[in-house]
């Protein structure tokens, strides 16, 4: 496969029926791209690789069970059981606005509203009420109007995320107090 980047949406995690389906543990926000003709790549943990072109797909508690044209019976699932499945960054699902990838968020410089460099986001977490990101904080030995030592936790919420600007690969923050 080309050395683009590529983007987990599932795992096949069993085979379904003698007919050749796979049944996936889906890990997107949008399990209805099965069901799209899209190709995917099915990356085995050996490093196998095999491109895999759906027929249908189908919810099938908390799975999706997978058809694709490339096996026609439960013996050839078999050799791909625990792949990843794979897409390319152009077959991602748009976002609606405002809304970002983990991938186009990490690594983005985060300003002060004065323009202070304060640092770069290094991870996202994500608890249930919102997500959170990780700033390892700049070390270019200037003062911060931050009580932290390494890295700085901030709930992405819009009082605190004034704006996000890929482009610029730039964050505006404002900081609350007791962050």
């Amino acid at each position: 496969m080309k050395t683009e980047k590529m983007f987990q949406i599932g795992r096949i995690v069993g085979s379904h029926g003698l007919r050749g389906e796979v049944k996936v543990f889906p890990l997107t926000d949008f399990p209805e791209r099965f069901t799209k003709k899209t190709p995917i790549l099915a990356r085995h943990e050996s490093g196998r690789e095999i491109m895999l072109h759906p027929l249908s797909a189908r919810e099938h508690k908390g799975t999706i069970i997978l058809q694709v044209s490339e096996f026609e019976e439960i013996n050839q699932t078999i050799p791909w059981l625990k792949s990843e499945l794979l897409i390319p960054e152009e077959d991602l699902m748009p976002l609606p606005e405002g809304r970002y990838y983990l991938h186009q968020i990490i690594g983005l410089e985060v300003f002060l509203e004065d323009s202070t460099h304060i640092g770069t986001v290094t991870d996202v977490l994500q608890p249930r009420a919102n997500d959170v990101y990780v700033v390892h904080l700049n070390e270019n030995g200037k003062k911060l109007p931050i009580d932290s030592k390494e890295e700085l936790l901030l709930p992405v919420i819009d009082d605190v995320i004034l704006s996000t600007d890929l482009a610029q690969h730039r964050i505006i923050v404002r900081l609350l107090a007791g962050l």
